[in-house]
């Protein structure tokens, strides 16, 4: 019934993906918290238009100086499980076997008008062991974009220091921000510590860039990645992956076929989609 699409009452005809690990504490929301994030984000959106002269020329290009960034991480087979899902174009439905454990990092930004900004990988080693690397990144990535490698593939304080540099010189060259380098920017970002170390700070605001933290457990409804951009990235990572995915115990994923993997959906988002998230957070 899954392959003839007869299940017509079914989201996506009964075709399942597995649901995203999450937290359980929503203690957090609630009005008065509601209250001081958007208060917060007001008080933002005032400074920049206090700062950025002249005002008029600024107002025309506002969308492009907020802005929202996370960091996500992406397995090759989250969970090692082996599912077996029916194929509409296929007859024939073969086992997956593959339990590539494969994990890395994707950090991005964009803004409410729509433009994406560097990409930047979190790679677990000492070095990139893939030199086909640097082409795709130079050829296809927003300007900025980077392999950040460490002993783990995910955001920690000594990470966060270490990618922020490059990281803020890519947004600064994003499209009209890199023709206003004197006006300020605004970055919105979930309640990870990390986000907000005084190191990283003074590096954000020596770029002119102002960053918002959401208060802890709040980001399934303050965090507009999560509600816009993250789904699409899923959905055309879950298609890419599917492509190279090799049945019956071939050879696995890697975390260097992972980012290109990575980089190739994060480039199919939509700039709709990017514009939505600024006006959620607005």
């Amino acid at each position: 019934m899954v392959r003839n699409k007869r299940l017509i009452g079914v989201k996506n005809f009964g075709r399942t993906v597995a649901a995203q690990a999450m937290t359980t504490k929503r203690s957090q929301m609630h009005v008065k918290q509601q209250l001081r994030w958007h208060a917060c984000v007001d008080d933002a959106i005032e400074d920049m238009r206090r700062l950025n002269q002249p005002h008029s020329a600024f107002m025309q290009v506002e969308d492009h100086f907020f802005g929202n960034l996370d960091e996500t991480c992406l397995m090759a087979n989250a969970d090692g499980s082996i599912r077996v899902i029916a194929s509409a174009s296929k007859k024939k439905t073969e086992q997956n076997t593959d339990d590539s454990r494969a994990s890395i990092t994707s950090l991005r930004v964009g803004t409410a008008a729509g433009t994406q900004g560097p990409f930047i990988f979190l790679a677990k080693g000492s070095r990139i062991d893939r030199p086909s690397l640097k082409n795709i990144f130079k050829e296809q990535c927003p300007s900025g974009s980077s392999i950040i490698v460490s002993p783990l593939a995910y955001v920690t304080d000594e990470a966060w220091l270490e990618l922020v540099p490059g990281f803020c010189k890519g947004i600064r060259d994003m499209p009209v921000v890199r023709d206003n380098p004197d006006w300020w920017m605004t970055l919105t970002c979930d309640g990870f510590s990390s986000h907000l170390l005084d190191e990283t700070q003074k590096i954000f605001s020596d770029h002119k860039i102002m960053v918002l933290k959401e208060e802890g457990d709040s980001s399934h409804v303050n965090q507009a990645y999560d509600q816009t951009v993250a789904r699409q990235d899923k959905a055309h990572m879950r298609h890419n992956i599917q492509l190279v995915r090799r049945p019956l115990g071939n050879k696995k994923i890697d975390q260097w076929t992972l980012i290109s993997i990575v980089i190739n959906a994060q480039l199919k988002v939509k700039k709709e989609d990017w514009i939505l998230c600024g006006h959620i957070n607005e």
